[in-house]
């Protein structure tokens, strides 16, 4: 593989490693499925603490918020909680997968603009 193909047709995988915003891939149940590197830092818990657990467990609003943002498809700003039990503010964008399988959930943490 050289440099070139990387940019010019980078895998799923790589972007969503790559990309600026904390990212999850959650079931339609709610179920988190899988989590990018910058989700795991913004909200300090590990891979395997979160991939299988419910996102309504860190996100304020959940399941609910998740519909409405998909349903939407605005942002929202609500609170989460980190690992350390303390409350940050993420903001929140979601849309379906093409197969409406599963949410891709964007969340950047905004807690120093508040």
């Amino acid at each position: 593989m050289n440099l070139f193909s990387i940019f010019n047709k980078p895998k799923k995988e790589d972007i969503f490693e790559i990309f600026p915003d904390g990212i999850l891939i959650v079931s339609m149940d709610g179920k988190i499925l899988d989590v990018n590197s910058k989700a795991l830092k913004i909200l300090g818990f590990s891979k395997m603490e979160l991939t299988g657990s419910y996102f309504s467990q860190y996100i304020q609003g959940g399941s609910v918020l998740l519909n409405k943002l998909v349903q939407s498809g605005m942002l929202s700003v609500t609170k989460a909680a980190n690992s350390n039990k303390e409350d940050i503010y993420v903001e929140v964008s979601a849309a379906k997968s093409d197969d409406n399988e599963k949410v891709y959930v964007s969340i950047r943490d905004i807690t120093q603009s508040y």
